[in-house]
């Protein structure tokens, strides 16, 4: 009868040990794959930052292999192929982002820039009021939402309308010399809304960890000498504001 016991005792043992070893390895597996998917998204980043896009969309393909739910790594996508001008592309995965974050204001500014991208100036308004009302005080969708008004103003300027009057009133080489002015205007606006489109889209120094918030970077930067000089010397040609994807302040912070 004691040996029953005994061999009852062991086996139930034996039993509980692997489910905990079971259950430990679980875990293990689960966080690698964690922290592969962050690594790949931060890599992602830092090759946006210097606008390799097509490789920053390989390495975000594989950390949503990994996590297909991974919203920072969604959003990231969408970044990468507005920087490569496929606008409507870019939606598709800003869209996928914000079904995971509905208030994630990033997003909602850089579908408004996609919409923009696509002369969409009135829906890109309604994406920068969306961010706006997340977050009153953010500058980038402040200053897109005033890009995109000002071109919804332009799109109400049609020269064709008044086709008809010339042709009535000018002989046929003034005409093609004015038609020659029209697209000479237009393929310029486009250049110019494309570059200030471009320019206001928020740029990241490779370094810098889009989980930790920008003060921690500017606290160690106006409060730690060395720090200070690191950044000086390896970014002579940005702000520390500049670098976490802030604007520059207008007095220079007192030391």
């Amino acid at each position: 009868m004691e040996i029953k016991n005994l061999n009852y005792q062991i086996t139930i043992s034996t039993i509980i040990g692997v489910v905990l070893f079971l259950m430990s390895a679980n875990f293990a597996f689960g966080q690698a794959f964690t922290l592969n998917g962050d690594t790949l998204n931060n890599e992602a980043r830092a090759l946006i930052a210097s606008r390799n896009y097509q490789e920053a969309i390989d390495l975000l393909d594989k950390a949503l292999e990994v996590n297909p739910d991974h919203v920072d790594a969604l959003y990231n996508k969408g970044w990468a192929l507005l920087g490569l001008k496929k606008h409507e592309e870019a939606i598709i995965w800003f869209d996928r982002a914000l079904v995971l974050n509905r208030n994630y204001v990033h997003a909602m500014n850089m579908k408004g820039n996609a919409l923009l991208g696509l002369d969409n100036p009135e829906e890109a308004i309604v994406w920068y009021d969306k961010a706006l009302e997340v977050d009153p005080n953010y500058g980038f969708a402040q200053k897109n939402k005033i890009l995109a008004q000002q071109q919804l103003e332009l799109t109400k300027i049609e020269p064709a309308d008044y086709v008809f009057e010339w042709f009535q009133l000018l002989i046929l080489v003034p005409i093609v010399f004015g038609m020659f002015l029209i697209h000479h205007f237009r393929k310029k606006s486009t250049s110019k809304k494309e570059k200030s489109i471009e320019a206001l889209t928020p740029k990241i120094a490779s370094f810098v960890d889009p989980k930790k918030d920008p003060q921690h970077y500017l606290d160690r930067y106006y409060k730690e000498k060395k720090y200070k000089e690191w950044f000086d010397k390896n970014y002579p040609n940005l702000t520390i504001e500049e670098a976490v994807g802030l604007e520059p302040p207008k007095e220079k912070p007192k030391m």
